[in-house]
């Protein structure tokens, strides 16, 4: 049976969704009216590049009497000492009787507002963007998949099955299924992975329809644009075979934390190297009855 829509999720690179992770600051505090003067002194100092995310002053919080006295300000990354410190910046320091002292602040910048709120209650952080954008999954979409899944899980017949699809529209919910297959892996055949056997079929489809004119680019791979739906997670070699196919999206049920190429054990889709990324999503399955096989050649025949 297939997972609940809403129990669909997008697998993100790794920086949008860890928590917290601290380094030690040099910090000071002075009164608002000498702020100016200390932010111009630091202005040949800026924060290092790795902590560009970070806001250089912030208002105590914990003591109200605090607040009133001044502001916090960044000075730089903590070592054993506060040694080559700027000569003018000591003598500031000196000078207005202002202590330096260690504050622990994010190390990385807040990508999401969970991160945003988390990170900000040790230091504020700047509300970074990023060029990639999680997918926006609305009902109709994650239900969309989930009957695509269905559909998959039909095929299967109780082992591991796979729907390649293309999308009707852009914008709508609505596809049209290229190719099923279900895993027919034998002695003679050892590789025919559902998900292999799906793309042969899709090779076999193209083949039938092609004319004498030369297609256009994105028409010479074989799924340019399609979305491919999977009882389980596809291998290593499966996946691959993904990345060269220039699938948009793969969604898929079940995890194989031994050979599984999208999360369970490495994680093809987010491999920098490669020529082309494509999205994941999975079904987070909060419990199940199933009892089929996992792994992407599940329920294979000898």
């Amino acid at each position: 049976m297939a997972e609940d829509p809403n129990d669909l999720v997008e697998l993100l690179p790794c920086e949008f969704t860890r928590q917290v992770e601290l380094a030690a600051f040099h910090c000071t505090m002075v009164p608002k009216v000498l702020c100016g003067e200390l932010l111009k002194l630091l202005q040949s100092r800026p924060l290092a590049a790795d902590f560009q995310h970070l806001l250089r002053v912030r208002k105590p919080e914990d003591d109200p009497e605090q607040r009133q006295a001044g502001l916090e300000v960044l000075l730089n990354l903590a070592t054993s000492d506060f040694a080559g410190l700027d000569p003018a910046l000591a003598e500031f320091l000196q000078k207005h009787g202002a202590s330096v002292e260690t504050v622990h602040v994010p190390r990385h910048g807040a990508l999401t507002p969970v991160q945003l709120r988390s990170f900000s209650r040790h230091w504020p952080v700047k509300n970074l963007k990023s060029s990639f954008e999680p997918l926006k999954l609305t009902e109709a979409l994650k239900t969309a998949y989930t009957e695509l899944l269905r559909r998959a899980e039909e095929v299967a017949q109780g082992a591991s099955g796979c729907i390649i699809a293309r999308r009707k529209e852009e914008q709508k919910a609505e596809f049209d299924i290229l190719a099923t297959a279900r895993s027919e892996v034998s002695e003679a055949e050892p590789l025919r992975h559902p998900t292999m056997a799906a793309i042969g079929a899709v090779a076999a489809r193209a083949k039938a329809a092609s004319d004498t004119k030369r297609p256009r680019e994105e028409e010479e791979y074989l799924c340019y644009d399609c979305e491919v739906v999977l009882t389980h997670e596809p291998c290593v070699m499966c996946a691959m075979a993904l990345v060269h196919s220039r699938v948009r999206v793969v969604a898929f049920h079940r995890v194989d934390s031994h050979f599984g190429g999208l999360g369970g054990a490495i994680s093809l889709h987010q491999c920098a190297s490669l020529n082309h990324q494509f999205r994941v999503l999975r079904w987070e399955a909060k419990a199940t009855s199933c009892n089929l096989p996992t792994g992407c050649c599940a329920g294979s025949r000898p």
